[in-house]
């Protein structure tokens, strides 16, 4: 009886060693695969891409709300067109390429004009065309800027892939800024969830999450999403309802600075 006892006994200890063991395995993250997964996830956007983007908008210091419907246009690493509509009339029309950002004001029947980088001296938040698309399309901003060797991986108490980031980050003009970076992706790397963001230097602070999503042609896009930006004392917060997603439609998009606009002050 005592041997039987001995060998159930030893059974049990190398059962649990050995589950043990197969647990640590599986919390076990190859960084260079979770970075080239996350890579692959960018690079294999969609070629073209529509959709009706509801935006409501609430921001404070100072104090602003507004509603509006933006059709939105995006054609892989070379265009992000968007129509604003306010109260149903058109309010502005913006088209960003890799060398010229373009923003009609329909009220004024003016317009501003400057390199890619237009839209980010609007906004204050670095945005070039990729991380304008990749904003969109719901992908790790600035991730490609990111030294992947200051890259961490962990996962939280639900599953999900945590990567955090915390260095330098190449800018387009100016000198590298230090950032803080945590991007909350689910437990196959195959979709972001939560996107938080800081810019010490220049006192901002940006949360992007995705409250739903929906698959399209095979790809995974936001459905809604909400987004607080605050720089300094001035908060901004943002939902963006995704509706009519055209995937991989290709459409020819006219474009030209009407006759009678002059350049706004």
């Amino acid at each position: 009886m005592s041997q039987i006892i001995r060998v159930f006994l030893f059974g049990a200890l190398l059962f649990v060693k050995l589950t043990v063991h197969g647990q640590k395995q599986n919390f076990t993250i190859d960084t260079t695969l979770v970075s080239g997964q996350i890579t692959n996830l960018i690079l294999n956007r969609p070629d073209f891409f529509y959709s009706k983007i509801g935006v409501e908008i609430n921001a404070s210091n100072p104090d602003f709300s507004a509603d509006m419907r933006l059709s939105t246009r995006v054609k892989k690493d070379s265009l992000v067109f968007a129509n604003a509509n306010y109260m149903g009339i058109q309010a502005a029309t913006v088209q960003v390429t890799n060398s010229r950002g373009v923003l009609l004001n329909r009220f004024s029947k003016c317009y501003s004009e400057g390199n890619s980088e237009l839209l980010s001296d609007l906004l204050g938040v670095e945005l070039e065309l990729l991380d304008l698309e990749e904003f969109i399309l719901g992908l790790p901003v600035y991730f490609p800027k990111l030294n992947k060797s200051d890259l961490s991986f962990q996962n939280d108490s639900v599953g999900n892939n945590q990567v955090t980031y915390s260095g330098n980050m190449r800018m387009s003009v100016d000198k590298p800024k230090w950032v803080d970076i945590v991007y909350t992706f689910d437990d196959s790397l195959t979709f972001m969830k939560q996107m938080n963001i800081q810019i010490p230097s220049d006192s901002i602070s940006v949360k992007w999450k995705c409250e739903e999503f929906q698959d399209v042609s095979s790809f995974r896009v936001p459905s809604l999403v909400t987004i607080s930006i605050q720089r300094g004392v001035g908060l901004i917060d943002v939902q963006l309802k995704y509706n009519a997603v055209e995937i991989n439609v290709p459409e020819k998009i006219e474009f030209e600075i009407p006759e009678n606009y002059e350049k706004c002050n």
